[in-house]
């Protein structure tokens, strides 16, 4: 009778072993992801990721294929300030699938989110604007944007052709 209960132990302790690891592995997995969440959460998208998708967007948005919201015009300066919904194929290229357009005769700007700091008073954007400015003025001002004029804290860097990613503060 004793050895049957010491070959019961030994099964009890090696299916508790078993289940202990595996609990370890569970939670181990666990931290692993989380950590990876956090990590693609505070890193910033490269310029080259939807490339394709943000010029299609815009090629829509100069066609008026795209319908624009919240119509405000700055009569003093010539500018509409508009938005746009992006359709739902589009939803990974800004953060909240609202795209700001600014238009001031020939010039068209149109700004897609892609970061927030300090809740929203920081904004990191990539901005597409029909006139080239990166031969005019190095460093940029806000005030050579049409949407960006009167940030406290502004950076700006010329990506590509007609592509700056812009960061302000306000």
């Amino acid at each position: 009778m004793a050895k049957i209960s010491t070959t019961t132990d030994s099964q009890s302790r090696s299916g508790c072993r078993r289940f202990s690891i595996a609990i370890f592995v569970a939670i181990l997995s666990s931290i692993a992801l989380i950590i990876g969440l956090v990590i693609k959460a505070k890193t910033p998208p490269t310029f080259a990721a939807h490339r394709s998708e943000r010029d299609t967007v815009v090629s829509l948005i100069e066609s008026g294929q795209l319908p624009s919201t919240e119509i405000r015009i700055d009569e003093g300066q010539d500018i509409t300030y508009s938005t746009v919904l992006l359709p739902e194929k589009y939803k990974d290229i800004a953060r909240d699938r609202n795209v700001k357009i600014a238009r001031k005769e020939n010039i068209l700007e149109v700004a897609f989110l892609i970061q927030t700091w300090k809740y929203g008073d920081g904004t990191l954007y990539f901005v597409y604007r029909s006139d080239s400015i990166s031969d005019k003025t190095n460093p940029f001002r806000a005030d050579d944007f049409l949407l960006f004029g009167g940030a406290n804290f502004f950076e700006a860097e010329a990506l590509a052709p007609h592509w700056y990613r812009i960061a302000e503060e306000w």
